[in-house]
């Protein structure tokens, strides 16, 4: 967590078996030196960073480029056969909606999102250049829309096979890591053949969030909890594959009255975060409110 320059220096001072009292906080630590490797000549070096800003004529230049692409391109295919053939770099935005800033890895673009959500827009217009805080030149265009509401299936359907080839994928990836467990090979083994490292005694909770278990997904945390101590096992959760082997389980003995229990499951079945998004999906199916938000990011 850090180096504490006090501790330190009184470290490096003290002689083998002799000891130190640091005050921490509310505690007194009592340490002793055991040993010590041989000092090491280090080097310490001060980074200082620059702005690389392009010059105007770099400026110019690439705005010309944006504006031949536009007047090259009438349609949305047009527009990423131009692209292709230039060198021009395609972000391709799904499920962009009215109130989004981002598009794909684009961020910071509202002024794209606000021409896209043009009432009068049609399907596989071209915008002309669109200047981003004069850093980068967009040419956008509009491949498809898709009404609130209920969709139709051959407009989800690339949706659909997406999801559940990503799901497929991690199931793969989790019956070929038991098989190669089973062959033989080490967790250690394994984790150096998908460029990965292992973690050594990590602490879960079954009922603390991902962020706490080290960003694990609940769908992996319900079947480690199952899973048979010192039994490596690759676990397949929603977007990754977690290979793990358990130590042992800590019972836990439940609170008076199952109050700390309690406390929990009413937050995750009535807590703030739920009433929340509950009350404003209600007031979005109910109320019928018609979301114009996005007309005062136009600028």
């Amino acid at each position: 967590r850090g180096t504490i320059p006090a501790l330190y220096n009184e470290f490096v001072h003290i002689a083998n078996g002799g000891t130190y009292v640091y005050e921490a906080g509310a505690a007194f630590v009592v340490y002793q030196v055991l040993g010590r490797t041989t000092p090491v000549e280090k080097r310490q070096f001060v980074i200082y960073t620059t702005s690389i800003v392009p010059s105007e004529a770099t400026v110019k230049a690439i705005k010309a480029s944006a504006t031949e692409l536009a007047a090259a391109a009438s349609t949305d295919d047009e527009l990423i056969d131009e692209a292709n053939s230039r060198g021009v770099q395609v972000v391709r935005g799904t499920n962009v909606r009215s109130m989004d800033a981002a598009v794909s890895q684009l961020p910071n673009c509202r002024e794209v999102v606000s021409w896209a959500f043009d009432k009068e827009l049609e399907v596989g217009a071209v915008s002309d250049v669109i200047n981003l805080e004069g850093r980068i030149f967009v040419v956008a265009a509009l491949k498809n829309v898709r009404e609130q509401g209920n969709q139709k299936f051959e407009a989800v359907k690339s949706d659909i096979e997406n999801i559940l080839n990503a799901e497929k994928k991690v199931e793969m990836i989790a019956e070929k890591a038991n098989a190669e467990l089973a062959a033989g090979k080490s967790m250690a083994e394994l984790a150096a053949s998908y460029s990965t490292s292992v973690m050594d005694s990590v602490s879960l909770s079954y009922f603390a969030d991902s962020y706490m278990n080290r960003n694990i997904e609940d769908k992996a945390i319900a079947n480690i909890f199952s899973q048979t101590p010192n039994v490596p096992k690759a676990v397949a959760g929603k977007n990754y594959v977690y290979m793990v082997s358990v130590y042992n389980y800590n019972p836990v003995t439940a609170s008076p009255n199952y109050v700390n229990e309690k406390a929990v499951l009413r937050n995750v079945v009535v807590g703030r975060n739920r009433n929340e998004s509950v009350i404003l999906q209600g007031l979005r199916n109910n109320a019928k409110i018609l979301d114009q938000r996005y007309i005062f990011y136009v600028k």
